[in-house]
Parts: C-alpha cells; structure tokens; sequence
C-alpha cells in the first residue's frame, strides 16, 4: 500500500513539473506575438498603411524564425520526458533553468526585430538559443547516465545525448562571434540551420513511413 501511495505521489509530481514546463512554452511562444504593434494612423492617412506594416518585416522574420525554433525545442523536450521513469532533485533544476532561457527567447526575439542590423541583439539572441538548446543535451546526458528513463526507451534517448546533439547548440554558439562582424550572416545562419532541420526531420519521416 505505501508503494502504492508513493508512485501515485510521484506520479502526481511528474504530472506537474511537465505542465508546468508546457505552460511556460505556451507563455514563451503568445509573448512572441506581443513584439508587434498595430500601426496607428489617421483616416487621411491610410495610404501609408503599406509602409507602416512592412516596417514591421524584421519583427515578423523575428517572429517566424523564433517559433519555429522554440517549437522544435518542444517537441525535443516532449520526446525526452515522454522516454522518462522517474526524475530527481538535479534534472528538476536543469529543466528550470532550461526553462529560464527559454523565457528569455521573446525579449530576444523583440531585440532582433527592433534592432536586427546591430550586433548585439544577434549575439545575444544566439547565445540565449545556444544556452537552452545545449542545456537540452545536458539534460538528455543526465537521464541516462542517472537511470532515469524507462528501459524501453534508452536507445531514443541515446542519440540526443551524444556529442553529435551539440550540433545545433554549436552552431548558435558560433554565430555569437559571428554577429560582431555580421549580425546578417549570423540571422543566415540560424535561418539555414532551421532550414536544414526541418528537410532532414521531412526525409526521416519519408523513410519511416
């Protein structure tokens, strides 16, 4: 009875830290539609309305770029919880602070789309997605080496936790220098690697099916 009562404790715990985590995505991701302001003009001057929207072209580049990105990242942490049996002290705070940086992703969104030519708003925006991207990893690596997933599902996780999974972070990491001598080439890159992402998850879903 008591081992009972204690899997149902945990399982209600579990239960918790992920809606916590989904809610904080959701929140993440509605924020990044707050970075755009509706212009406001008056009726004699509705013929600028084209010009006014389309000054809103970095903010929507920002816009599209970060939710492609933070929903990727969803999905990543989705399957890595989903592959859990337990959980401990240590990958509860990982996962917050993973979480913290992904919090930070719409005010570095904001930056870019008000700022996207100038250098800093890149490197930190790169540097935000290469710190939650890699934490993503570092969590992965702790759940299997502290025998946190479920047994059936080890080898899923396996992949995520190899050096060949700092790919991703690594190329965000990259692009933090890169923005000093170019904040363009840094945006390209992240465009590219999103790019790349979603043709190589599109030709993995082919060869399943």
């Amino acid at each position: 009875m008591e081992g009972s009562h204690a899997a149902r404790r945990e399982a209600v715990s579990f239960g918790r830290l992920v809606s916590f985590t989904d809610g904080v995505f959701a929140i993440a991701i509605t924020l990044l539609v707050l970075n755009f302001e509706v212009p406001h003009i008056h009726h004699e001057t509705e013929r600028q309305l084209g010009h006014l929207v389309s000054e809103l072209a970095g903010d929507f580049g920002a816009y599209f770029l970060t939710f492609a990105v933070v929903g990727r990242m969803w999905v990543v942490h989705h399957r890595l919880f989903s592959t859990l049996e337990t959980f401990d002290g240590r990958l509860l705070t990982l996962n917050l602070t993973y979480l913290a940086m992904i919090v930070l992703v719409p005010f570095a969104a904001e930056l870019i789309g008000d700022y996207g030519g100038e250098p800093l708003p890149a490197a930190l925006y790169g540097g935000v997605l290469a710190g939650a991207s890699g934490l993503n990893r570092v969590m992965a690596r702790h759940a299997a080496r502290a025998g946190l997933l479920h047994p059936d599902h080890r080898e899923e996780v396996r992949p995520w936790a190899a050096a060949g999974a700092l790919y991703i972070p690594g190329v965000f990491l990259a692009s933090v220098p890169v923005a000093f001598f170019s904040p363009l080439a840094a945006e390209l890159m992240w465009t590219l690697l999103v790019v790349g992402r979603v043709v190589y998850w599109r030709r993995g879903s082919r060869r399943a099916g």
